[in-house]
């Protein structure tokens, strides 16, 4: 069963190929869109993690949580949005 797995995972056919596609396509939509939106409040504002984690793309649903993660949490993989608001690296 292992081989079979291992050969099927080896090649793709058309219908997996245009999903791959699709999902490719949607992610840099995404990351297109986010890169100008993501950027530190104006000063009298607030930009808030959990904003830039409520935006979408028209999927189904995500592949796996979002992660956003901003200020002492920018560095954990796994971090949660949280209300933090973004703030400019001094």
């Amino acid at each position: 069963m292992r081989d079979l797995v291992k050969a099927l995972r080896q090649r793709k056919d058309n219908e997996e190929i245009s999903h791959i596609r699709t999902a490719a396509k949607r992610a840099e939509q995404a990351f297109r869109k986010l890169s100008g939106f993501i950027k530190p409040a104006p000063r009298n504002g607030t930009r808030h993690e959990t904003r830039i984690s409520d935006e979408e793309q028209g999927a189904r649903k995500p592949a796996f949580d979002t992660i956003v993660a901003s200020g002492a949490n920018g560095a954990m993989p796994h971090a949660a949005a949280t209300s933090a608001a973004l703030k400019r690296m001094s």
